[in-house]
C-alpha cells in the first residue's frame, strides 16, 4: 500500500512494499514515480534516483497540506506488464477503501518500524487525524527478501488513490521485478 501525501506517497510507498510481500527470491527496482493529481491535497517532490550499480531508491519530499481523516479514503490498484513494456493489464489484486485513520491503527503498525529508517516526520502510529506535514524521503529502497513467491516477473504499476467527497490525489510507483541474482550475471 507506501497515510498522508506523506500519506499518499507514503501509502504509495507502502503499496510497493505490499508488492515486495508477495514476492519471494527476486529482486526489486523502482522505476518511476508519479503524482497524477490532487495538488490541493499533497505534493509529492519524489523521484527515482539510481543508488549504485545495480539499485535504484527514491529520493524527495511529500508536503501534504490538509489533515487527513477517515473521511479520506485510500485505494491501492497494481497492473503487471509481463514484457516490460508499458502494456498494463489489471492485476485481480487491490486494497481499499480503507480511511486514513483505520490505516494508521490497523496496518501501518506493521510497516513503521521499516519505513522509519528512510522516511523523516512520518505519521506516528495511531495518529488520527494525520496532520499536514513535510515528510523527507533518503534513499528508500524495495527489499525483495522479504517476499513470497506468488507475484511474476515484469514491470509493475501500482496505482494509489487518495480520495474524498472532493478532491483525489493519485500517484503511481513503478517497480521492476526481477528473479534473485538478475544483476549477478
Amino acid at each position: 500500500m507506501l497515510a498522508t501525501c506523506s500519506t499518499t506517497c507514503l501509502l504509495a510507498c507502502f503499496c510497493c512494499f505490499l508488492l515486495a510481500a508477495f514476492v519471494a527470491q527476486i529482486e526489486l527496482m523502482f522505476e518511476r514515480f508519479e503524482q497524477i493529481n490532487g495538488t490541493g491535497i499533497a505534493e509529492c517532490n519524489v523521484r527515482v534516483r539510481k543508488f549504485n550499480r545495480t539499485t535504484a531508491s527514491l529520493l524527495g519530499n511529500v508536503t501534504v497540506k490538509v489533515e487527513l481523516d477517515n473521511s479520506f479514503q485510500g485505494i491501492m490498484k497494481l497492473y503487471h506488464s509481463p514484457l516490460g513494456n508499458n502494456q498494463f493489464v489489471w492485476y485481480p489484486f487491490k486494497i481499499g477503501p480503507m480511511g486514513v485513520c483505520d490505516f494508521t491503527r490497523n496496518i501501518w503498525p506493521d510497516f513503521y518500524d521499516h519505513y522509519v529508517n528512510y522516511v523523516k516526520n512520518l505519521p506516528e502510529v495511531g495518529e488520527c487525524p494525520v496532520r499536514a506535514r513535510t515528510s523527507i524521503v533518503r534513499d528508500f529502497i524495495l527489499d525483495g527478501k522479504r517476499a513470497i513467491r506468488s507475484i511474476p516477473e515484469g514491470l509493475w504499476k501500482v496505482q494509489f488513490w487518495l480520495t474524498n467527497d472532493e478532491e483525489s490525489v493519485v500517484t503511481e510507483v513503478y517497480v521492476k521485478v526481477y528473479k534473485d541474482g538478475y544483476f549477478l550475471r
